[in-house]
């Protein structure tokens, strides 16, 4: 196989859930020439015949019963890929592989996937970091779940650990960021902050683009409704069946977008779920230091 790497700009977005990364790749996807992967890491690490199991949880038996429903409907004329080729090793080398045609690769995904394993990540790539205000990313990623697996009750803490890694995803995003200064993978990472995107991004995306290599216009800032862009994307076909479920609303949002929205305000601490403090507690200073170096409007 030849050295892709030297012939494709290949760009990795690290991120956590519910940080606006979706409608940012579908923001991206309109760029001529460009190849996205969306959570190939994250398909591994929950759906993947190497997929962390948590037999402990309560919540672990609705997961395993909502996966085996999408499975059960995937069939050969889905779209995506097998989640069965799925694991890590498989991953790093599809990440690695040569996209004929495509000038630019960007993939997506979860710094928690990896599970602290840095020799997969894949050779050849920028990386940078989305991050979201842990006040705003907390409630909306147990929203997600409670309506997913229709339960009213369900506590942060009683998640699979497939969802809820040991440092809850900010922790794990903070690691990677410093890992890859400090093993020359990134000499200044760059970071960006949701509510700056959506507050203004005539400014933050162009300052993206140009520093990761991708082609900027105007354009990008209006796109049309709808997943049909998905069709191009290299994506599991458990998430293209997974995004058919009508209790389904992790994505709903960003395939029906056309802008980036203005940020809402963050919630009052009295608005906040109780077993969500202490996650939002101990992520804060993650995020502190990350925003503290972001890309800032100009």
């Amino acid at each position: 196989m030849a050295d892709a790497s030297k012939t494709t700009n290949r760009v990795f977005l690290w991120t956590v859930g519910r940080s606006l990364s979706t409608v940012f790749t579908k923001c991206l996807s309109f760029v001529d020439g460009i190849q996205i992967i969306n959570e190939p890491f994250n398909v591994a690490h929950t759906c993947g015949p190497e997929r962390l199991q948590d037999d402990g949880s309560r919540i672990q038996a609705k997961f395993e019963a909502t996966l085996n429903t999408v499975l059960s409907a995937v069939s050969s004329s889905s779209t995506g890929y097998d989640v069965n080729l799925s694991t890590y090793d498989w991953v790093k080398k599809m990440l690695e592989a040569d996209y004929p045609g495509k000038q630019i690769v960007f993939c997506k995904d979860f710094a928690f996937a990896l599970r602290e394993n840095y020799d997969w990540i894949p050779q050849g790539y920028r990386h940078t970091f989305l991050i979201r205000d842990p006040w705003k990313m907390f409630p909306s990623f147990k929203k997600g779940w409670v309506k997913l697996f229709q339960d009213s009750s369900l506590k942060y803490q009683e998640l699979p650990a497939q969802l809820n890694p040991p440092k809850h995803a900010f922790g794990e995003l903070y690691e990677l960021y410093q890992y890859v200064q400090d093993y020359g993978l990134e000499k200044d990472p760059i970071i960006i902050d949701a509510d700056d995107l959506q507050r203004d991004p005539g400014s933050i995306l162009p300052q993206y683009c140009k520093a990761v290599g991708i082609p900027y216009s105007e354009n990008l800032l209006q796109w049309e409704a709808g997943a049909k862009v998905i069709d191009s994307w290299k994506i599991a076909s458990i998430f293209m069946e997974g995004n058919k479920m009508e209790e389904d609303e992790f994505y709903d949002a960003a395939f029906s977008s056309t802008h980036f929205l203005p940020p809402g305000d963050p919630p009052s601490q009295d608005q906040i779920d109780e077993d969500l403090l202490p996650l939002i507690d101990k992520s804060m200073g993650y995020y502190d230091n990350m925003y503290a170096a972001r890309i800032k409007p100009e």
